[in-house]
């Protein structure tokens, strides 16, 4: 674990500790305030860390799929930002560049609450954050996009484990978009982040 991880890391454990109880005080007030009641329970999970033992198991099985990533035995050519190829480690790729553990049961969370029934995700990179989304019980079409053709046949692979209603296309995300948009259900809304709801 790199050094810049090992702190982060005690910061997070140092925030808990100490301001953990002013942030529930906080989100009692923003709940009261009118912030949505489903945020409820996937804000106190970052608080407490608490979760049923059903929503364990999904995790777990989530973190399973991350841990095969981890020891492909292939890189993987990305795409960056700048539209530039690069090679990256699975060891990256599970780690560095896909969802952590936290805010990936975080998604879950709120996909879950929100009860999301369809979720649009742009940058699906190796389906980690994919998987959790889409292990909502109430999730019935969970698309994402990639622009990288490796990281796209691994995010399909990945993704199939948690749901057969997932699609992974391989474009970029504004060709993507106009494909997509065409087949939503009218009234789509989003609810959070890259999720959206029927």
């Amino acid at each position: 674990m790199s050094a810049f991880r090992k702190v982060l890391s005690s910061a997070r454990v140092a925030y808990r500790k100490t301001l953990a109880s002013f942030g529930r005080h906080k989100l009692q007030k923003m709940l009261r305030d009118g912030l949505p009641r489903a945020f409820q329970y996937p804000l106190e999970f970052l608080f407490k860390h608490s979760l049923t033992q059903s929503d364990r198991k999904k995790v777990a099985r989530v973190e399973q799929i991350r841990k095969a990533v981890e020891t492909h035995a292939d890189g993987f050519e990305v795409i960056n930002r700048d539209g530039k190829v690069c090679s990256l480690a699975a060891a990256q790729i599970a780690h560095q560049v896909s969802v952590n553990p936290e805010w990936g049961t975080f998604l879950y969370l709120c996909s879950t609450s929100f009860r999301a029934r369809t979720i649009l995700e742009l940058g699906g990179c190796s389906g980690i954050s994919g998987c959790y989304l889409a292990s909502s019980e109430y999730c019935e079409r969970f698309i994402t996009v990639e622009a990288s053709p490796a990281l796209a046949a691994l995010a399909r692979s990945n993704i199939s484990q948690i749901s057969a209603k997932a699609e992974v296309l391989n474009e970029r995300f504004d060709d993507a978009c106009d494909q997509i948009v065409s087949t939503l259900a009218v009234g789509l809304h989003c609810s959070f982040g890259t999720a959206a709801r029927r």
